[in-house]
């Protein structure tokens, strides 16, 4: 129950204070989830409040989720029972990725790996990156993660240094390989040594691939 959902979510309260929705922070389009996307319910319980919600969600090693776009209106009908939502999901309920847990290659200078697999090129990946020039290596660029990412064990500025055994040139390179590709390693690398609670969580070899969100955890925090 430690490896994290990668889910975040808010409230949006009325004048009086009271809770009017929980909604989703950030699109998450390997999910299929838009920011301002409203929870309903998690496993067939409509929380009351946030900490229900993280509650429900630490506990879980699976959850389904029933979210409503923020452009389509409820008119004040309940969320769809549990049982519906189940035989909704039987036709559809499949492994669309998978993704091994972190595996520390040098854990001194903060370097792991980890890899993802898809069943198809339409599933995103869900990695966000960005780009920095070295000021010492003009013609090298330096790819970063963009945001935490802690269901894969990622952090915002962690360096990504290899992408399927080569080092990726700009950008554009690394969006045409994760575009294109059904499999990718990653070789990371941190700006500090990685900690005991790193090792503990995600040390793990890479010899097989895990069902991805179907968890190994849950949230350490909803934000």
């Amino acid at each position: 129950l430690t490896q994290p959902y990668g889910l975040t979510f808010d409230v949006a309260e009325g004048a009086d204070g009271d809770l009017r929705a929980i909604i989703a922070t950030e699109d998450l389009p390997h999910m299929g989830i838009k920011r301002w996307d409203e929870l309903l319910t998690v496993n067939g319980v409509k929380p009351q409040n946030i900490d229900e919600c993280l509650s429900i969600m630490q506990d879980a090693f699976s959850i389904v989720l029933v979210l409503q776009p923020k452009e389509i209106q409820s008119f004040g009908m309940p969320p769809p029972k549990p049982s519906v939502v189940s035989r909704a999901l039987a036709g559809v309920d499949r492994l669309l990725m998978s993704v091994t847990k972190a595996y520390a290659t040098n854990a001194n200078i903060g370097e792991f790996k980890l890899a993802l697999h898809r069943r198809s090129t339409k599933q995103k990946f869900g990695l966000a990156f960005d780009v920095v020039w070295s000021r010492w290596r003009p013609h090298a660029p330096i790819i970063l993660v963009s945001r935490d990412l802690p269901h894969l064990a990622m952090c915002r500025n962690d360096c990504i240094r290899l992408i399927n055994g080569s080092r990726p040139r700009n950008k554009e390179e690394v969006v045409d390989i994760l575009d294109k590709a059904i499999s990718v390693e990653l070789t990371i690398r941190r700006s500090e040594p990685l900690d005991r609670k790193f090792l503990r969580h995600h040390l793990q070899p890479l010899d097989e691939m895990g069902a991805a969100w179907r968890r190994t955890t849950a949230l350490h925090r909803v934000r």
